[in-house]
């Protein structure tokens, strides 16, 4: 179906003869509800004719609360007619979340004014129901589809459309009188719109039936439910709205608005005569009413004309034949006057007339008599006075005598005059004449005391007086304050006493002449208080002067005459303290001038406490002081000189008088103290090297040292020169010990004894290498042993070198205990064989090294059983054992123990691939690549995990945490819907890109899905788009895009974002994600994507507020380099869509989450943010899904971290994509010193 001009979306709704489409009228690029008669109405002429009859009253009615229609035309065939669309839902949407009771009110307040428009131009609407009160974007109720409504006149042009014996409308809304078939007026629409208003109450419809005809009776005859106690104040509004008869009901739909307005301003009337708005049935007169507080005409098809009252004015004669003709003509009345009280309604009870008031009717009273007398009552309760008293006249023409007709004619008179001094009053009010008022109300009060509106009329004029007195008592206030402000209190005390005659305990008048008795008790202290600081002034005493005053400004601070005196008094106490400053500043130089720096600076402290700040004086204070100062550092300075000299000398006790000296006058001269410290020091080491000399002495006599004990007494020695390198005793004793080895060695040379010789040369070399006899003893020693070597000797150094050949074997064969056999062998032969004492060394060694790797197995082995050890302490036990690899690095069980942890964590980088947790897995295989990097199974690994980590999107893992969701009321471009409210999220994983062509691709050769676009889901047709070129629209909107091919001006690469695509054609790409890697993928939340989307920043956008050219770093938008009107001002270098991550993240590290595409969120779009943001939205719900970020042809009113868009779950657009997320769950952590990156990227998410 083509309809010119506009272009068919979807469809909305199907009604019974027409359907409703969701459209764009293509010239003015808007959207409308385009609404299309179903090709079977063309089956009658009675529903195109009520088709366009519908299309005709909406024109005619013009109202913010009325649906606007936009054209009317047929083509093909059909009809058909526009209309503004509105997107905010129905009120019966609305009813099922619950609707709070103030929103009621006004949403009942609005249709009743659009009801009341309607009914102004004579339209009654006949099917007012929750699902015809649609919602625009801002919140704004519209009445909506007439399609069965009618006008009330009765002409050509409004011919009954509904057939012969028919019942149209809404069952559970339709009022008695429509469910009945009975004739209808605007009241029937009233009592609809009190069903709606009973069911945004309650949530409940007010009567429930299974079959029609027994709603229709239930809403005839069953009683009009009750509202909950907490909802009781609105009762008597509800009461009004569906009372069975139309007569009971409000007269009127702007009667209804005033008694709502009344019920929010707190003055709500409950009974039937608050208004004098008249229904009048067609073609009865209609009469003004008597007074605005009487009954309201009914409804009612009651004919009974007025009597004329014109005849009052003809002759008498003619006069005289009318009453004889009223004679004759009363038998005839009395059988028509019984006729009537026989068919009429039955009579109200007596009003305000005073029946009582009559004389008792005699037994023998004509009946005509009685008729005349009901008949008058009931006009007078009507407030019909005229008729009323005419028909007493005719009454009593029949029955002159009738006493009780009589009285009533005076009771008429009398109550008409009170209305009459009524009326007079109300003007007189209205003038302000309310003296006079008053007296025409009491002279109406002797007449009727208990009139009602004269009481209420005097309270209020009594009232107004009152309040007229209240504003002359407040006039008087203001005079007397301001005479009290101005000083002059007796004139404000005389106004206050004026004021108070007229209004005793007048607050305000009460307070100033408080204030202004205080006020002069006031000035007669202050006078006191004069007079006596004048007396200590002249007495030479400011001081005393000047506490009286302060005293006195306590209780009038403000008083000039105080300040004044005030201000003398320190004026002449300044000058007396400059003086005094003056001579001690003249003092204190002079007492410099002799050198007397401490007087001088006494002097000084006297005039600053005189005047702290004293410039001058602080000024020659720290010219004193720093004279002062200097005098000391010379004098410090040549007592370090002399100390220092003295401490040369080595005589500490003058130098330490002396720096005691200059410690008195600086008691922190660095140089002084470390001069004292160097003197203590040198003092403690003279004592401690004396005692080291005493002790060697007595332990090493020299006289008679034995050569073995040579070592000893030189280690003892040896201690003095820790304190002092240069000890001249310490060194003099040890060059004494080597003269001792040094004789000892030549007299051993002469007796041929080698060995005794070589152990005084061994000590002598160690002891004084540098000794004079040293070389020439060696080479005395030398000769004599090549003299003493014997082939007995050469072949016993043969067998310990055999014996050393062999333990060496030994040992390479870890044989110690062979080995150490062998090595005593050739220590028996050669003690002192310095490689079998090495190869001993070495086998202790080893054996230290087995005992401690003995040790750390155990641990590790105790601390780590391998065999049900958790993964996440793999790397413990690496650490562990890694210990015994320091010491032995090809420790072969330690090796076998670490492989098994290798096979661990390689098992649990397979378990982690099953279950598609691909960050996990990475930081296992890292852990197992640190630990066992020649693992066998780790190539393989590492080849599955890059596969699964190219072929899924990456994500970012978010740390939940709560912030403001939705704009501030200043925010530029801000919506309605964008409510600031706090919101908490918990930890999730988020896409760091939009999901590309590439992987979307690779899901739809899997399995071979056609999109909603391909297979042309919902009654649209593939998938809109841009199209720049387009001959008959110019970037107009074009339905041939699908994702393959998004835009005919741009090649579709694989690194694109996937476009084109519903949100079920995301969820059904998540689904087989699930399916092949056992994750447990979605889209986010609406909350997730702006909390992610902030990342942590208050801003419009997560790189700022301002409008520049920051928006071309972070997003592909709509600007100004591109031509886009009102863009952003800068070039961001893409015309269309950008390959993914394009453009820089925002501090969370996550790409394109604003511009580029709009992206799919899970939540229900709901405007007013009740939760729905929060949660994913049920797979089966139809409604609105909210998408976020725009586009890279949005501008900035739309590319706004807090922005909403919303469309349904089968629509798609080139323009919208989409991301994955995913609850969040433990990550593995690498231990420090092991996380390098296996795969070349950064694991891991926002921390």
């Amino acid at each position: 179906m083509k309809i010119p001009g506009y272009t068919i979306i979807r469809e909305l709704g199907s009604g019974g003869m027409a359907t409703v489409y969701l459209a764009r009228q293509d010239r003015l690029t808007r959207s409308v509800a385009l609404k299309v008669m179903k090709p079977i109405a063309m089956a009658g002429d009675d529903f195109t004719s009520r088709f366009i009859k519908e299309g005709q009253i909406i024109a005619q009615l013009q109202h913010p609360q009325i649906v606007t229609i936009y054209d009317f035309d047929s083509t093909d065939g059909y009809h058909y007619f526009s209309m503004e669309y509105l997107q905010g839902g129905s009120l019966a949407d609305e009813i099922k979340k619950g609707i709070p009771v103030a929103r009621t009110l006004r949403i009942v307040k609005q249709i009743a004014e659009a009801l009341a428009v309607a009914h102004a131009k004579g339209v009654i609407h006949r099917d007012v129901k929750p699902q015809n009160i649609l919602f625009r974007a801002d919140g704004t109720p519209v009445l909506t589809d007439f399609g069965i409504a009618r006008t009330e006149q009765r002409n050509a042009e409004s011919m009954q459309l509904t057939r012969f014996g028919m019942i149209i409308g809404s069952p559970r809304y339709m009022s008695p009188e429509q469910s009945t078939g009975r004739p209808l007026d605007p009241r029937t629409d009233l009592y609809s719109l009190g069903v709606v208003f009973y069911e945004m109450l309650t949530q409940q419809l007010p009567y429930r039936a299974e079959d029609v005809v027994s709603l229709a009776m239930q809403h005839c005859t069953e009683p009009i439910p009750r509202l909950p106690e907490s909802l009781a104040p609105y009762q008597p509004i509800l009461d009004r709205m569906i009372a069975k008869q139309p007569e009971d009901r409000y007269a009127s739909a702007g009667q209804l608005i005033r008694a709502l307005e009344d019920f929010a301003n707190g003055t709500l009337a409950t009974s039937l005569d608050d208004d004098a708005t008249q229904l009048v049935a067609r073609g009865a007169s209609v009469r003004p009413p008597a007074d605005s507080g009487t009954q309201t005409a009914s409804a009612s098809t009651d004919t009974t004309q007025p009597v004329d009252s014109g005849t009052q004015g003809r002759p008498l004669s003619e006069r005289q034949g009318v009453r004889l003709m009223t004679l004759l003509l009363v038998v005839v009345l009395v059988a028509g006057i019984g006729l009537y009280l026989a068919r009429r309604p039955p009579p109200e009870p007596p009003g305000s007339i005073g029946t009582e008031q009559l004389p008792p009717a005699p037994p023998n009273r004509a009946q005509t008599a009685i008729q005349y007398e009901k008949l008058a009552i009931e006009h007078v309760q009507k407030a019909q006075y005229e008729q009323s008293l005419e028909i007493v006249r005719l009454g009593l023409a029949s029955a002159p005598d009738d006493a009780r007709l009589a009285a009533l004619q005076g009771l008429i008179q009398n109550r008409q005059e009170v209305e009459r001094q009524l009326a007079q009053a109300h003007e007189l009010l209205r003038e302000n004449r309310l003296d006079e008022s008053l007296a025409r109300v009491a002279s109406g009060l002797q007449r009727i005391p208990a009139h009602p509106g004269l009481l209420d009329l005097r309270a209020e004029l009594q009232r107004r007086l009152e309040e007229r007195t209240r504003q002359q008592a407040d006039a008087l206030r203001a005079r007397a304050q301001a005479s009290l402000d101005a000083g002059r209190h007796e004139d404000a005390m005389t106004l206050a006493r004026e004021g108070l005659a007229l209004l005793p305990g007048h607050r305000g008048l009460t307070e100033v002449q408080t204030g202004a008795r205080l006020a002069s008790e006031r000035q007669a202290a202050v006078q006191a208080a004069l007079r006596q600081a004048g007396d200590f002034l002249a007495a030479g005493t400011p001081e005393r002067a000047s506490e009286v005053i302060e005293r006195a400004l306590e209780a009038a601070p403000n008083d000039s005459q105080l300040l004044d005196l005030r201000a003398s008094v320190r004026q002449q106490s300044q000058r007396q303290l400059e003086q005094r400053i003056a001579e001690l500043f003249e003092q204190a130089q002079a007492l410099r001038a002799q050198g007397e720096f401490a007087r001088g600076l006494a002097a000084i402290d006297e005039g600053l406490r005189l005047d702290p700040d004293h410039r001058r004086l602080k000024t020659l204070r720290d010219e004193i002081l720093a004279a002062q100062e200097r005098e000391r550092e010379q004098q410090v300075a040549d007592f370090l000189k002399q100390a220092n000299t003295q401490f040369e000398q080595r005589d500490d006790v003058a130098s330490l008088a002396l720096i005691e000296q200059g410690l008195a006058l600086s008691p922190d001269n660095a140089e002084l103290l470390a001069l004292r410290d160097r003197i203590d020091a040198r003092r403690r080491t003279e004592g401690q090297l004396a005692e080291i000399l005493r002790d060697c002495d007595l332990k090493f006599p020299l006289a008679d040292l034995p050569v073995e004990n040579a070592h000893a007494a030189f280690d003892c020695y040896a201690e003095a020169f820790k304190l002092d390198a240069a000890h001249a005793p310490a060194r003099e004793r040890i060059g004494k010990i080597a003269d001792r080895l040094a004789n000892r060695a030549e007299s051993s040379l002469k007796r041929r004894q080698l060995d005794e010789a070589g152990n005084a040369l061994k000590q002598l070399q160690a002891i004084a290498p540098d000794h004079s006899r040293l070389e020439n003893l060696n080479k005395s020693f030398q000769s004599l042993r090549n003299e003493m070597l014997t082939a007995q000797e050469r072949e016993r150094e043969q067998q310990v070198a055999a014996f050393l050949k062999q333990a060496n074997t030994q040992f390479e064969q870890r044989d110690d205990a062979a080995s150490l056999a062998l090595i005593e062998q050739g220590l028996a032969l050669s003690p002192d064989n310095a490689a079998l004492l090495a190869l001993r060394d070495r086998i202790a060694a080893r054996r230290q090294t087995e005992e401690q790797l003995a040790d750390i197995l155990r641990d590790c082995d105790l601390k780590f059983p391998l065999a049900d050890l958790p993964v996440e302490n793999a790397h413990a036990a690496f650490d562990c054992y890694a210990e015994a690899l320091k010491l032995d690095a090809n420790h072969a069980p330690t090796q076998e123990r670490i492989l098994k942890l290798g096979d661990l964590l390689a098992n649990k980088v397979e378990t982690l691939l099953k279950r598609y947790q691909i960050d996990e897995a990475e930081h296992a295989l890292e852990q197992l690549h640190a630990m066992v990097p020649d693992h066998p199974r780790l190539a393989n690994l590492t080849k599955d995990v890059r596969k699964d980590r190219t072929w899924i999107p990456k994500t970012r893992v978010i740390d939940g945490g709560c912030f403001q969701m939705g704009s501030p009321a200043t925010e530029t471009g801000r919506e309605d819907d964008e409510r600031p409210h706090q919101v908490c999220v918990n930890t999730f994983e988020l896409g760091q890109f939009e999901v590309s062509v590439k992987e979307f691709k690779r899901f739809a050769e899997a399995t071979g899905y056609r999109t909603d676009a391909q297979r042309d889901v919902g009654g649209l047709d593939g998938c809109w788009t841009l199209d720049q070129d387009d001959k008959a629209d110019a970037w107009g909107y074009r339905s041939w895009a699908n994702w393959q091919k998004p835009n005919r001006y741009q090649a579709t690469r694989d690194q694109d974002p996937v476009s084109c695509v519903s949100w079920n054609d995301a969820q059904a790409y998540l689904g087989w994600l699930n399916r092949e890697t056992g994750g447990d993928f979605r889209l986010p939340t609406e909350a997730e994507w702006e909390y992610a989307a902030r990342a942590g920043s208050t801003t419009t956008r997560y790189w700022g507020d301002a409008l520049d050219d920051h928006a071309c770093r972070y997003a592909n938008s709509a600007d100004a380099g591109h031509g886009w009107a009102d863009g952003f001002p800068c070039d961001d270098k893409q015309e269309w869509v950008a390959p993914i991550g394009s453009f820089e993240p925002n501090p969370w590290g996550l790409k394109d989450m604003l511009g580029n595409l709009w992206e799919w969120t899970c939540s229900e779009y709901d405007a007013d943010y009740t939760g729905s943001e929060q949660v994913c939205a049920a797979s089966d719900s139809n409604d609105p899904r909210a998408l976020r970020g725009g586009a890279w042809e949005s501008g900035p009113s739309t590319v706004r971290s807090a922005y909403r868009n919303r469309n349904f779950p089968e629509s798609r657009y080139s323009f919208v994509g989409f991301r994955i997320a995913r609850d969040s769950s433990p990550k593995a952590r690498l231990p420090a010193g092991n996380s390098g990156l296996l795969l070349g990227k950064q694991s891991g998410g926002i921390q």
